[in-house]
């Protein structure tokens, strides 16, 4: 995951974002004032959900890769419930993936990730590698997510070549987990019912190290899960945790 990236095209507060895919203003309660990115999803369905969830956000991104949907990023604030920024997509799930076979309902999707009290995103290091990395990972993922035969699920770790990925100097995580938001959240927060029969599942987004990746591809990516979070690690980042496995 190269960390030659070029800058996000948009960092706004929430109550001023366009969407990237027609342009039209986002107001601060999420309504989508321009044409709807997808008949099949519906955009104030999921703000609904998010707010309900994790908060109003007071921050938003925005990005588009040729070929991908256009994502947005709602950067949601600490709270006394819940005292860390809390990052959740949206857009991943305007167009289907394709689910394996077997998997029932499971080709929408949205990423949450949590970043601790006090981590910079500010206009100057929303772009500096050394705390870009976790806002630029969601934007990439995005865009995984869509490219041919590409899936992601619960609990699924991410393939990783040997080493591991390298996310930025100081961060030794190899990849990441993909499993049920559990941090400050219900169960109802985890599938968001969008109407017209669809459903789009919330996965959180757990960096691990090689060594738990390892683990994971030996005993199973739910054993892995259980063994992180007996031991207290979620979608909250935490960079300088030991590692469990």
């Amino acid at each position: 995951m190269s960390r030659k990236t070029k800058k996000l095209q948009r960092m706004t507060p929430a109550s001023d974002c366009r969407c990237d895919c027609c342009g039209e203003l986002i107001d601060l309660d999420g309504k989508h004032h321009g044409p709807k990115a997808s008949p099949g999803i519906v955009w104030d369905a999921l703000d609904r959900h998010i707010e309900e969830h994790w908060g109003r956000p007071e921050l938003v991104m925005g990005e588009s890769e040729p070929g991908g949907p256009p994502v947005i990023l709602r950067v949601i604030p600490a709270s006394e419930d819940r005292p860390f920024y809390t990052v959740v997509t949206k857009g991943i799930s305007e167009y289907p993936m394709e689910a394996p076979e077997g998997i029932w309902n499971g080709n929408f999707v949205e990423l949450v990730m949590c970043l601790p009290q006090g981590w910079p995103y500010d206009r100057d290091s929303i772009n500096d590698p050394r705390t870009c990395w976790p806002f630029r990972l969601l934007f990439k993922l995005a865009n995984v997510a869509h490219q041919d035969g590409g899936w992601i699920g619960c609990p699924y770790i991410y393939p990783f070549p040997a080493g591991g990925y390298k996310f930025a100097d100081d961060v030794n995580f190899a990849t990441f987990l993909f499993a049920p938001p559990c941090l400050g959240s219900s169960e109802e927060a985890w599938q968001a019912d969008v109407g017209e029969g669809k459903s789009v599942n919330f996965l959180g987004l757990i960096p691990v190290f090689e060594s738990e990746a390892q683990y994971g591809e030996s005993h199973g990516p739910g054993r892995l899960l259980l063994k992180l979070w007996d031991n207290g690690v979620t979608e909250l980042l935490d960079k300088n945790r030991p590692a469990v496995a």
